[in-house]
């Protein structure tokens, strides 16, 4: 592991993060349906934002559309929700000029992680329904569209507190299991399925 843990903490082939991503989408999909009275769907198929890869055939490999959460929001509005965790400090595939970009504009690491998303998922392929990039960086800060969500889905302000405090935990947990499963002979703790995060 490197001195400040940056490979561990953005390295995308570790199972730590994709377990990290996991836990965030299971707990967003827990609290509408729990704490909002919104009915969530967990990885549901859009087969209009599917795409063909090229790879040497005539038609190309069949990329699926597999959005985290879908529901239907408080507006009557189909609405699909995707997490994507980011890290200000680069994942190897930003050069100085960009880390030096993303040190002096809070959030930069986060637009451009919805950025993307938004570029996947084109909304005119898929009129009538909501994309939420649910874009969240590594030391914790979440996207404009994030916090935007929570707080339309929100019924109360303390409801909207707790799930503050629980997403913190959340990418925090994140951060310390992918620092734990770089050091040898470490074995990081995990919570057990379906366990509840704290409020």
């Amino acid at each position: 592991m490197d001195a400040r843990g940056l490979h561990a903490a953005t390295c995308p082939s570790g199972p730590a993060l994709t377990a990290g991503h996991d836990a965030i989408r299971d707990w967003l999909a827990r609290w509408l349906t729990a704490t909002c009275g919104i009915v969530a769907d967990l990885e549901q198929f859009e087969p209009r934002w599917d795409y063909r890869k090229p790879d040497g055939t005539p038609e190309g490999k069949l990329v699926r559309a597999k959005l985290d959460v879908a529901c239907t929001d408080r507006k009557g509005v189909r609405t699909y929700v995707d997490v994507v965790g980011t890290h200000a400090g680069g994942s190897g595939l930003c050069g100085a000029p960009e880390l030096l970009l993303r040190a002096q504009e809070d959030g930069r690491a986060a637009r451009q992680a919805v950025g993307r998303k938004r570029s996947r998922y084109p909304p005119h392929k898929v009129p009538g329904v909501s994309l939420v990039p649910f874009a969240f960086e590594g030391l914790g800060r979440l996207s404009d569209e994030a916090r935007g969500f929570l707080r339309a889905m929100a019924p109360t302000p303390a409801s909207l507190g707790c799930a503050y405090q629980e997403l913190s935990y959340l990418v925090q947990r994140r951060l310390a299991e992918a620092l734990l499963s770089a050091a040898p002979g470490v074995c990081p703790w995990r919570a057990a399925p379906g366990t509840v995060t704290p409020a």
